[in-house]
């Protein structure tokens, strides 16, 4: 049996969703619904430290974006308040370790919004706006910025904010109460940076271009400074359809990389070995998550309505899911 329930954010806009599930597994084995929280188009989740407070946000494609804050029980889940987003399309969101701040990438409207937070986990009324500008290459992507994830140091001080719009990945600076920009870092033209993920110790970055489906490898330097080591496919040299990535976690000295069109998920040692492909077992894996002893891999894809999880164990990838769970367009995936 899983030691975990997973939390999954949806897509609800002319889908059959209904917003936030809490699925767990069943006595008789299958993967099941146990809570729901109607909210529109929740999809990504950003948590408290205290891992009770979620900060859900409303990826409504034709209104301003939603954020909502929800409390997570084990009675299930509860709507505290919802807000209006000065942004469209937010996609991503991230808290800083000390609990002060919470930043929010609008891939709509080519800005990052920053709320100050209080000890509750209240949000301070006014927001920074972060507004990114620039373009790249791709004629019908890369047109106007498009932030798209927020990855935070350790050090709770350095932000990263990759644009796939752009090609760059920003580099902010908390200072006191105020967000500093910093020189940042420009990717190859065209590769469209989506997801960003850094080890433990802040040492190295790794990130997910969507649009050439590759892995850029990163050393972060003293000042927080990203230097580009080396990239990297993430697909199989012989397959030849289109594809593109999106989530990416760095665990140890592996990277796991989501292949949407592929559909699979990559493992990819980051210091040499063999890469490996696991099937994700539905169409679309938008998001994945490692459990926290990294033993199982829960798989969300979106177009094939389903949620797959895998027993890990080693070098070596499962041939098959541990359990499989029917849940409408899921978007967004996490242990609790």
């Amino acid at each position: 049996m899983l030691q975990h329930r997973l939390l999954i954010g949806t897509y609800t806009t002319d889908r059959n969703a209904n917003g936030l599930y809490v699925m767990a597994q069943q006595a008789g084995g299958g993967l099941g619904i146990v809570d729901t929280l109607a909210l529109d188009d929740p999809s990504f989740v950003a948590f408290h430290p205290d891992r009770i407070t979620a900060y859900v946000v409303g990826e409504r494609p034709r209104a301003e974006g939603l954020l909502s804050r929800v409390e997570i029980l084990d009675s299930g889940l509860r709507l505290i308040d919802t807000v209006a987003l000065p942004g469209r399309l937010p996609c991503h969101a991230a808290v800083t370790p000390d609990a002060r701040w919470l930043w929010i990438a609008c891939y709509g409207s080519a800005n990052v919004v920053v709320y100050p937070l209080i000890a509750s986990g209240e949000l301070v009324a006014v927001p920074t706006m972060l507004q990114h500008a620039g373009s790249s290459v791709h004629p019908r992507r890369q047109s106007a910025p498009h932030p798209h994830c927020v990855a935070i140091h350790p050090n709770g001080r350095d932000v990263y904010v990759t644009d796939l719009g752009t090609d760059r990945i920003e580099h902010y600076c908390v200072v006191g109460d105020g967000i500093h920009r910093r020189e940042g870092s420009t990717a190859r033209p065209g590769s469209g940076p989506r997801h960003i993920a850094l080890d433990a110790k802040g040492e190295r970055a790794v990130v997910a271009h969507e649009l050439d489906n590759t892995v850029e490898i990163f050393e972060i330097g003293r000042q927080g400074e990203l230097k580009s080591l080396h990239w990297m496919p993430s697909l199989p040299s012989a397959f030849q359809g289109p594809s593109f990535a999106s989530e990416i976690v760095l665990a140890a000295d592996v990277a796991w990389v989501g292949n949407r069109g592929h559909d699979s998920v990559t493992r990819l040692p980051l210091s040499g070995g063999t890469p490996a492909w696991l099937p994700t077992r539905g169409a679309h894996p938008r998001h994945f998550a490692l459990s926290p002893d990294g033993t199982h891999l829960a798989i969300a894809n979106r177009d094939s309505d389903n949620v797959v999880v895998y027993r890990l164990s080693g070098d070596t990838l499962p041939r098959s899911p541990e359990v499989i769970g029917r849940v409408p367009s899921p978007a967004f995936v996490a242990w609790l």
